[in-house]
């Protein structure tokens, strides 16, 4: 498998989970998602955002990288996120 096949792999695999996660979490009232169930990032809905972070992270490092990947302009100028439990969103419906 060559290093892009494997990237655009991974790169479907990562939208395939977070469609998986967010239809699930879509079934729960947005009190439950925001309840600490005793998880390192507390709620669900922290660990979305967290998964986010993660996700935004990631992508600005590719966005800095000296080849100025123009397709990555827009995440240049996204907020970076200031810890690894950043809220940026408090409800479901923004996070997605």
């Amino acid at each position: 498998m060559s290093l892009k096949t494997n990237f655009e792999l991974m790169a479907e695999y990562n939208q395939w989970i977070n469609i998986q996660f967010y239809q699930a979490a879509a079934k729960l009232p947005q009190k439950k998602l925001d309840e600490n169930m005793g998880a390192y990032f507390d709620s669900i809905n922290g660990t979305l955002n967290h998964i986010l972070v993660g996700d935004i992270l990631w992508l600005k490092r590719f966005a800095n990288h000296p080849a100025n990947f123009t397709s990555l302009d827009s995440l240049r100028e996204f907020e970076t996120p200031s810890s690894l439990n950043h809220q940026f969103y408090k409800n479901l419906e923004e996070l997605q």
